[in-house]
């Protein structure tokens, strides 16, 4: 679907990428889906625009007891450990990641 929403704001930081420094002082400026433009602000809000996020959270209490070398590994590992406790039933999303 099209859209033909325009907008602009100023923000203290632009964090656009995890592995690239946050832009400070800057305008962002969209049109649709697309950013049309970013550039130095002279009165930038004290807010931070950042990519959409994930549910960040780590479950520290299995990183001790089930090493792995990533973190797609790791999960499989976690699903079949969890499995040998018989706490929580299988999920059909579970089913593919583990084969």
């Amino acid at each position: 679907m099209a859209h033909s929403q325009r907008g602009r704001l100023s923000c203290k930081w632009l964090i656009q990428r995890w592995d690239t420094s946050p832009r400070e002082g800057v305008s962002l400026a969209w049109e649709g889906e697309q950013i049309s433009l970013i550039e130095p602000s002279t009165s930038p809000h004290n807010v931070a625009i950042v990519p959409g996020l994930v549910n960040p959270h780590v479950h520290t209490d299995f990183a001790r007891i089930i090493p792995a070398t990533d973190l797609i590994s790791w999960i499989k590992q976690v699903v079949r450990f969890r499995r040998t406790l018989g706490a929580l039933p299988s999920l059909p999303q579970e089913e593919s990641m583990v084969r």
